[in-house]
């Protein structure tokens, strides 16, 4: 199936978001687990203005990336990378498909309606 330029230049967009920078965030947050040890961590200042759930939050994936062997961490990539393309695809198709109906979808980009 050929789809039109918008609808690439659509396709493009949602990957470049829902996948790209979304796994960027990923590696960001998995490169900073592996960077000092948790007692190096837990020696950092702390943000006062960080709610008390947010900084647990931060302090278990931090343990948690740390604790990871290589191993681990090539199969938590392949399946961090596996979702978010998925993610991108399951929701290109379904725009595609509601997208033929008219009625339950309605995007515009470049400022004309969208077309498959």
């Amino acid at each position: 199936m050929e789809f039109s330029k918008d609808y690439r230049e659509l396709g493009e967009i949602i990957v470049k978001k829902l996948r790209d920078e979304n796994f960027e965030y990923y590696i960001k947050n998995r490169d900073f687990g592996k960077s000092m040890t948790v007692k190096e961590y837990s020696e950092l200042p702390r943000n006062p203005n960080l709610a008390p759930e947010f900084q647990k939050l931060k302090d278990e994936r931090f343990e948690f990336f740390n604790g990871l062997n290589e191993k681990q961490t090539e199969a938590l990539n392949r399946l961090i990378l596996n979702i978010l393309n998925s993610t991108a695809f399951n929701f290109l198709r379904k725009i595609e498909e509601n997208l033929d109906d008219n009625k339950s979808l309605g995007l515009t980009i470049n400022g004309k309606k969208l077309r498959i």
